[in-house]
């Protein structure tokens, strides 16, 4: 098998996250030759009564809390649409794909280009 001058296919492997009931997968930004390399950092924290244990939980709602370097158009999938996201502590807006779970957002650029990200489910 052979690839033709400048041709590649990259893929991304990524965690899935428990989300409280939600699973949810950080791909990272689509425009970046590694994609994935843009998550710096991952976390679930799970709300009191949520689940416990901060592994994600089984009930409740959770926040997905991610830290990307770079600018551009994030992916992450989802079983189901997050409820609400926030970048930087300002609300993001996001599109839902129903159809193959993704969660499409922008990340704006920045002087220093690191962003915390939060999807609420």
């Amino acid at each position: 098998m052979s690839l033709s001058a400048a041709e590649c296919d990259i893929l991304v492997v990524a965690p899935a996250l428990r989300c409280g009931d939600a699973w949810a997968a950080p791909i990272g930004l689509t425009n970046m030759l590694n994609a994935g390399g843009a998550v710096t950092f991952s976390s679930v924290l799970v709300a009191a009564g949520g689940g416990g244990g901060g592994d994600g939980g089984s009930n409740g709602t959770a926040e997905l809390h991610l830290r990307l370097r770079g600018a551009g158009d994030g992916l992450l999938y989802a079983d189901r649409a997050p409820a609400e996201a926030a970048l930087d502590g300002v609300g993001l807006a996001f599109e839902f794909s129903p159809q193959d779970g993704a969660v499409r957002f922008a990340v704006p650029a920045t002087p220093d280009l690191v962003h915390d990200i939060v999807f609420k489910f």
